[in-house]
């Protein structure tokens, strides 16, 4: 088996583990089923270590909304979150050359605008940094390519 597949079925059994209603405890007050985490895991340093909506082996709280999903429904998230960054790979080379193109980059920042590389139709804008090159850069269509360097 190759690293990649390795890293690929170790990505499946992380998501099979972890609860479908789970969106990040550090962004959200809550869960996408609505249970509150500091009602669960309390607050203060530490609370978060042993989450049980990741699976953690050592969690010692239960949840009655902890749902986890199938083999099936794992494979084909990984494989959609797959295909997702390799598009937003392809949009952030596209854009970086873009901008290149128009003499931005390190030394020079400044702003432009694209067709969306990704292919929705809609127009990609972005910032690059004179500072140090980097890119902020978001597509105008709800749900597609976004991202900060």
């Amino acid at each position: 088996m190759t690293r990649s597949e390795i890293r690929f079925q170790k990505s499946i059994e992380d998501r099979m583990r972890t609860c479908v209603h789970f969106n990040g405890v550090f962004v959200n007050e809550s869960c996408k089923a609505g249970v509150v985490y500091s009602d669960l895991f309390g607050t203060g340093p530490g609370c978060y270590a042993h989450l049980l909506c990741t699976g953690d082996p050592e969690a010692t709280t239960t949840c009655d909304k902890r749902e986890t999903p199938t083999r099936e429904q794992a494979e084909a998230e990984e494989r959609s979150h797959h295909e997702r960054a390799k598009l937003t790979v392809r949009c952030i080379n596209a854009a970086h050359e873009h901008a290149k193109a128009a003499g931005l980059g390190r030394g020079h920042g400044g702003t432009g605008q694209m067709d969306c590389p990704a292919g929705c139709g809609g127009t990609l804008g972005y910032s690059v940094a004179g500072y140090n090159g980097h890119m902020h850069a978001k597509c105008i269509t709800a749900g597609c390519v976004n991202w900060m360097e």
